[in-house]
């Protein structure tokens, strides 16, 4: 409400997320990830929409405009004519709610007479109906949350130590890791809990905004050696504190008192500790490792080509300081998974390291069940499509919460023809992880590949405002602009891209003219073509490019040289809306045998656009 009302004071003017953090945070540090949050809220009561919006402009990387009219309200004055009464409640509720009543009224007539006779009865009874609906906006009745859900908060950091927010960060998501382990308690995903960062939301509303019934929140204080660590949980319901401590410890207990306020969590909230649930011994010996390997993962959830570059340095320092640090070697696998998609690189040599990092994090004792996500994301982008079912379905059972498995395994379950499975596990990673920019990217994507272009634009917008440093998958957003035909959204993103990934752009301006039909088909696929053997356009983009421009057999020519050369890209595409015309031609079937799809679905079952019959293969 202090955001709107903030905005309403300036309205038509362009409010910058700074003066946002003066006015209604009064100097508070806050990230843009907050003030992002209660815009998207704000538009979700509104019923706004981001791209075309009638109440709040998004100015890029500067601030938000209230473009709305505003007014006084005021009782209007009766006019010699016909005029309108009306009377408009202000109230903290959203536009549409507000009540308004209308009568026309003529000078001297019976209506009017009666109007300023009834006047006093018509205000009362409005003013009651709008204090009903305040009450009931200010006090509603909720279900009571399930305590046995829990968000963990991040604790904030009250060090004088500069940056030293990825210690604070780390312990709430360590103690988040080892909540995960037990049976019958369930943990909000990071992501979404993570949002929460400096809010100073009501610790009832996040509950209810969570789905969650148990709130952890605490601070961190470390100077030099020493450490202060106080840690509370709130029931979600009532807003009450149910237990609270303060631990002044040495740098080296940190791990005894993570498992203490883990423990300390459980025996509250009634769950059952799985065999070395709460580890007893530490991931590593060596305290300066593990403030790198904390650093690092602060990184890595950031995202980003050059965190992603800084995340790997650092989880090497860490293994280089200790050979056995299991934990750092999984990091450092899933940095060298998502190194591709932000920085164009080799995804085929990416993943090579990839897998040999994970295969260190096994040997040396890593959770199997994460280790098997990872790895069967791995086998699903090698194409070893029966490897990365059964790795998924490992991953899925022990981790079935976990949104970076859920939404991996949509692009599988896509990648392999099952596309509505696709879309399922899409939302549902949502469900698990609803401010999770990767999940609402991901579920973005399959709702394009199911032409539901408002489903899509609702996850990419939801993506965008809580979204993480650079592109994850540019190609899909590009998708997505050029088939909503936002041809000058989509150049600028295509250059802005490339030049990210230090990639050519000879080829933007001939592929948009193609798609738009201003320009040869025939000079874009050359053009493309050019770009891709001299290794300054990556094979997703390439591909990509390709669908969008609709050149049959520029395509499937393009796909021999592609496939020859082993790198990794996006099958999914074939099994979409706008994949129907590449489905259709007699080439389809020998390049799906060729990528050994057809063995793949011989074994595990035909996805429902194509079947084997006793003569030939038929897709539609």
């Amino acid at each position: 409400m202090a955001v709107l009302v903030h905005l309403a004071r300036r309205a038509g003017e362009v409010v910058t997320r700074d003066e946002f953090a003066n006015e209604v945070w009064r100097g508070r540090i806050v990230s843009d990830e907050v003030l992002s949050r209660d815009i998207s809220i704000l538009r979700g009561q509104l019923g706004d929409d981001a791209k075309t919006p009638d109440y709040v402009l998004t100015i890029p990387r500067v601030g938000y405009r209230l473009i709305a009219k505003v007014r006084p309200l005021r009782d209007p004055e009766p006019a010699a004519e016909v005029q309108s009464v009306t009377t408009v409640a202000q109230a903290p509720v959203p536009a549409e709610r507000a009540a308004v009543i209308s009568l026309p009224v003529r000078s001297g007539s019976i209506v009017q007479r009666l109007w300023r006779e009834r006047r006093r009865t018509i205000l009362l009874g409005v003013a009651l109906v709008i204090a009903a609906l305040i009450a009931m906006l200010r006090f509603p009745i909720h279900p009571a949350l399930d305590r046995t859900k829990i968000a963990v908060l991040p604790f904030a950091s009250l060090s004088e130590i500069p940056d030293d927010e990825f210690f604070s960060d780390g312990l709430s998501e360590e103690i988040m890791h080892a909540l995960s382990g037990v049976s019958g308690i369930s943990v909000v995903a990071k992501t979404s809990s993570g949002a929460y960062r400096n809010s100073t939301s009501d610790i009832r509303d996040i509950g209810r905004e969570l789905n969650a019934g148990s709130i952890l929140e605490g601070s961190v204080r470390r100077d030099g050696s020493r450490l202060r660590i106080t840690a509370q949980m709130i029931n979600a319901n009532t807003g009450m504190q149910e237990w609270s401590e303060t631990y002044d410890r040495r740098m080296s207990d940190i791990f005894e008192v993570q498992n203490q306020i883990s423990r300390a969590i459980v025996g509250r909230l009634g769950g059952t500790l799985a065999p070395n649930a709460l580890r007893s011994a530490a991931p590593t010996a060596n305290i300066e490792a593990y403030t790198l390997f904390l650093r690092a993962n602060y990184l890595l959830r950031q995202r980003g080509a050059a965190r992603l570059t800084r995340a790997v340095e650092l989880y090497r320092q860490a293994i280089s300081l200790d050979p056995n640090f299991a934990r750092a070697y999984a990091g450092l696998a899933e940095a060298y998974t998502l190194q591709p998609s932000y920085s164009g690189t080799s995804e085929k040599a990416g993943h090579r390291v990839a897998l040999d990092a994970e295969d260190h994090a096994e040997a040396l004792g890593e959770d199997p069940a994460h280790a098997s996500g990872v790895r069967a994301y791995l086998h699903f982008r090698s194409r070893e499509w029966l490897a990365a079912k059964d790795d998924f379905d490992v991953a899925m059972t022990a981790s079935p919460n976990d949104a970076d498995v859920v939404q991996w395994h949509s692009q599988f379950l896509a990648s392999v023809g099952w596309m509505e499975r696709a879309r399922g596990e899409a939302e549902a990673a949502v469900q698990v992880d609803p401010l999770s920019p990767a999940a609402n990217q991901r579920a973005g994507v399959v709702s394009l590949w199911s032409n539901d272009s408002e489903a899509a634009a609702h996850y990419f917008s939801i993506a965008s405002e809580v979204g993480i440093q650079g592109p994850g998958l540019p190609e899909a957003w590009l998708a997505f602009l050029l088939s909503e035909g936002r041809i000058d959204e989509a150049r600028k993103a295509l250059f802005e891209t490339q030049e990210i990934r230090k990639q050519g752009t000879t080829w933007i301006e001939p592929a948009l003219a193609a798609i738009t039909k201003t320009g040869s088909t025939r000079d874009a696929v050359d053009a493309l073509g050019r770009e891709y053997r001299a290794g300054t356009l990556g094979v997703p983009m390439y591909v990509g490019a390709l669908v969008m421009i609709g050149d049959v057999d520029g395509f499937y020519a393009a796909m021999n040289e592609v496939v020859e050369g082993g790198e990794p890209f996006d099958v999914e595409i074939f099994f979409s809306e706008r994949g129907r015309a590449l489905r259709s031609d007699p080439r389809f079937i020998p390049l799906m045998t060729q990528l050994h799809l057809v063995d793949f679905w011989d074994v595990a079952g035909w996805p429902d656009l194509c079947a084997r019959t006793a003569e030939k293969i038929v897709c539609r």
